[in-house]
């Protein structure tokens, strides 16, 4: 029974020498691909191009835009993602059974698979804008609120109003009684 657990503890650091090696070889790749590949389509897998390497990131499409982290914002300890806007698909292809995009670090733009480039924005200078605007309140809702506030005046001050006139009037009936009765007496 000894030797059953020898081959396997033997046969499982065989294949882990090799799957980290493999890993070390590609620069990280083979994680990242299969953590692209594991989220059957919900993980985009990134070629990020800077001044002087290619790397591969994950990232993911929300709304219309891709969100995603590189070395850059690491390096800046940077907590928000990168937003990049999708304005064409053309920018996506698939390869290795997984979505793939190409991004240039330093312009962050996309780069379509023919070669030319697609501007983007500077997503590291604009993300707190996005943000800002993503949690802003509503100014709506204090509009409204005056508006509101408006309107229950101008009816207070209506129903006073009226009121005020329906007391005179019952005020001249009275005086118009007691006029009426002390006459007749």
């Amino acid at each position: 029974m000894n030797q059953i657990y020898y081959f396997v503890i033997s046969y499982m650091l065989v294949i882990g020498i090799a799957f980290f090696l493999i890993d070390f070889l590609s620069n990280g790749f083979l994680i990242i691909f299969l953590k692209a590949k594991a989220s059957r389509g919900k993980k985009i897998l990134i070629n990020v191009r800077s001044k002087t390497i290619h790397y591969f990131t994950t990232g993911e499409i929300q709304g219309d835009f891709l969100v995603y982290h590189d070395r850059e914002s690491k390096r800046n300890k940077q907590k928000t993602p990168k937003r990049l806007a999708i304005e064409k698909n053309d920018v996506f292809y698939r390869a290795f059974g997984v979505t793939v995009c190409n991004v240039e670090e330093g312009d962050n733009n996309f780069i379509a698979p023919y070669g030319s480039s697609i501007p983007g924005f500077d997503a590291i200078k604009h993300s707190n804008l996005y943000t800002r605007a993503l949690t802003k309140p509503a100014e709506d809702d204090k509009d409204l609120l005056k508006i509101l506030l408006i309107v229950v005046l101008v009816l207070c001050l209506l129903g006073f109003g009226f009121v005020y006139f329906k007391v005179e009037t019952v005020n001249i009936a009275v005086e118009g009684l007691k006029t009426v009765t002390t006459g007749a007496v």
